[in-house]
């Protein structure tokens, strides 16, 4: 991704906060676009994000599915 700094940034970012958190606010109900605009990040860069991880988006699939 050599032409996208912006989306490596926020990535980057995530990448920061942890995994563990983020899943944890997905848990507690909050919604992926309010996950993003809790970390003002890019959809883009969330999914992205998300694919980045072997497993990080079965992950995802399973904490939206325990939630509901």
């Amino acid at each position: 991704m050599p032409g996208q700094p912006i989306i490596r940034a926020q990535k980057a970012l995530l990448e920061k906060v942890g995994e563990d958190r983020i899943f944890d606010d997905l848990l507690s109900g909050m919604s992926a676009s309010k996950v993003i605009k809790r970390y003002q990040v890019g959809r883009r860069a969330f999914y992205g994000w998300l694919e980045d991880s072997p497993g990080r988006k079965d992950r995802y699939t399973a904490t939206r599915k325990r939630y509901a």
